[in-house]
């Protein structure tokens, strides 16, 4: 079993080309979101909530919440919970991501007090990177592909968008299924 989850910081044209990709497969992702993309991208992030994917707090700013109070982490938080209450009249799923993966003691728990658990990843690459080709693309998801793998890319990337489908393919073949990660909150 595999898990697909996406940063989503900004908007670059190519989400909309990965949630075709994953209705067409039927699979749930998770999408984690910054303010800008939720001021920025609303009607796909409608699209996300209609396609029944999962949509995870990624920090209102993207700032490093290890340099941050408890007080601060907390606004970051809220302030994209907020936005993306007054976007789609829902609450937020309880799964936050912090930005460039940075994290200490203290940024977890006060993130668990929010009510969150944290998702990291286990399979990350320089997917943001606008230079890679979708060759890389597929010889980096290949190369590291795990059972119960989290797999991180982002939605900036047109590398992303267009090997996603064979990604895909590739892994159903070699016998992998896609899981929600609702399924995992059991086990974190």
């Amino acid at each position: 079993k595999v898990y697909l989850t996406f940063d989503c910081g900004y908007e670059n044209g190519y989400t909309e080309r990965v949630l075709d990709v994953l209705e067409n497969h039927d699979i749930t992702a998770v999408f984690f979101m910054t303010g800008h993309y939720i001021d920025s991208a609303g009607k796909i992030i409608l699209r996300m909530k209609e396609d029944g994917h999962v949509i995870g707090n990624h920090s209102n700013k993207h700032k490093n919440i290890t340099t941050l109070s408890e007080e601060e982490i907390k606004r970051e938080i809220k302030e994209l919970e907020d936005k993306y209450t007054k976007l789609t009249n829902s609450n937020i799923d309880p799964f936050y991501r912090p930005p460039e993966g940075q994290f200490d003691s203290k940024s977890l728990a006060v993130v668990k007090k929010l009510g969150y658990t944290t998702l990291f990843w286990s399979l990350a690459y320089q997917d943001w990177n606008h230079s890679n080709s979708t060759e890389f693309v597929l010889k980096e998801v290949s190369k590291n592909i795990h059972n119960g793998a989290i797999i991180l890319m982002h939605t900036v990337s047109e590398a992303n968008a267009l090997a996603l489908e064979k990604v895909i393919i590739d892994l159903k073949q070699d016998g992998y299924v896609f899981g929600n990660v609702y399924d995992l909150l059991g086990n974190i």
